[in-house]
This record gives C-alpha cells, sequence and structure tokens, in this order.
C-alpha cells in the first residue's frame, strides 16, 4: 500500500470508478491505496454532485501547508512553552511543568518541532537526540 498524499491522475479514476458504482474496497484494491485513505478523501472533497476531484486537487497543498492534522499548541502556552525553550529546558520537563501548574497541558511530543537544535548547548542536544533516535 502507498501511504503518500494522492495525486491529481490517481483523484480522477476515483471519481470515475465511483460515479460508475463501485465501492470505496474496490477502488482501493484498484488504486493500490488503503480503503480508510479512499473514505477520507472521498469524505473530505464530496460535494452536492459526489466525489469532486478538482476540488480535491484545489484543496490538497492548503491541507499540507496548514497540517490540520498536526498538534496545535494555543498562544498563552506557546510563550510559556518557547520562554522554557529560551531557557534551554527539554520538552518533558515543560510539559511536567506545565501540568503541575494548571497549564493547559501539551505532550511533550508536541513540543519537538519548537526546539531549536542549533542554539540547545551540547549536553540536552544528546539527550534530544537520543530520545529523537538520531544518535
Amino acid at each position: 500500500m502507498n501511504d503518500t498524499p494522492l495525486t491529481r491522475d490517481e483523484r480522477y479514476p476515483i471519481a470515475i470508478l465511483a460515479k460508475a458504482g463501485h465501492d470505496k474496497s474496490e477502488i482501493a484494491r484498484v488504486m493500490e491505496r488503503h480503503q480508510s485513505t479512499l473514505g477520507r478523501e472521498m469524505k473530505r472533497h464530496r460535494g452536492q454532485r459526489g466525489y469532486r476531484p478538482k476540488q480535491a486537487q484545489e484543496f490538497s497543498p492548503a491541507r499540507l501547508r496548514t497540517g490540520e492534522n498536526s498538534p496545535r499548541i494555543a498562544a498563552e502556552t506557546g510563550a510559556i512553552v518557547d520562554a522554557k525553550l529560551a531557557q534551554t529546558w527539554r520538552p518533558e520537563p515543560i510539559s511536567g511543568y506545565l501540568r503541575v501548574n494548571e497549564q493547559p497541558t501539551v505532550s511533550h511530543e508536541a513540543l519537538y518541532p519548537r526546539v531549536d537544535v542549533e542554539n540547545v548547548p551540547a549536553a540536552p542536544c544528546i539527550a534530544l537526540c537520543a530520545v529523537r533516535k538520531y544518535a
């Protein structure tokens, strides 16, 4: 099974097969995609006249840029996180700090993208790399 985003060349056959009356599992088998991938795609881009491949293709780059499935951190919490990162705190203690101080909690895993590895001192960087399995 392919786990890359659907391409324009894949979206039009999906529309044709769906309009011909094939169910999602048949389309998935033909397209060599997982059934849930097709289900999400067809649900997201369904108009009054069925699946809309042109609309799906137009919205796809925006969906990838905004990262709809990526974790969200509120601005106030983000300011606290950024301040702690500037003091060279690691994500795990920051997450614990937020929990203890009754702030909105954030998973330490959601904080890793905010870490500026270039400005982290050597010892925390080694721990960071070990947690991220880069060591």
